[in-house]
């Protein structure tokens, strides 16, 4: 069963959504047509996976010299106005991004790890997005 969070009156622009997920004194969230939608516990495995990917992008960029940044999940990437995801992993290439950042503008790399609770969504509606 989902836990349960103040979800705030009607539906959010993402800004409005990273705004109120800052505010939570708990939990990871996702907005999907304006609804915030929490996000489950992750097991190990997937977690340790997540971390391979992250490994994996920051020693190539390093490696390469690239002017480019791997990021782990925790930040938001904007689909459109009213929906954003937190995805595993992602690269984001130019200029570096400010600390406070947490809408990450047009990476070039979106990884979401599949897990078997969530496959249908994760390659169906999320992956269309």
């Amino acid at each position: 069963m989902a836990k349960a969070f103040d979800r705030p009156p009607g539906r959010m622009t993402v800004e409005e959504f990273v705004d109120w997920a800052m505010a939570q004194p708990e939990g990871r969230y996702e907005l999907v047509d304006g609804e915030a939608i929490d996000v489950a516990p992750e097991p190990v495995a997937h977690s340790r996976l997540k971390a391979r990917i992250w490994r994996a992008f920051d020693d190539q960029i390093r490696d390469c010299g690239l002017p480019c940044e791997a990021l782990p999940d925790g930040m938001t990437v904007k689909i459109d106005a009213r929906t954003a995801f937190e995805p595993d992993a992602q690269v984001h290439c130019g200029e570096r991004l400010p600390g406070g950042t947490v809408i990450v503008p047009s990476p070039v790399i979106v990884v979401e790890v599949i897990s078997p609770r969530t496959v249908s969504r994760d390659v169906g509606a999320k992956l269309a997005d």
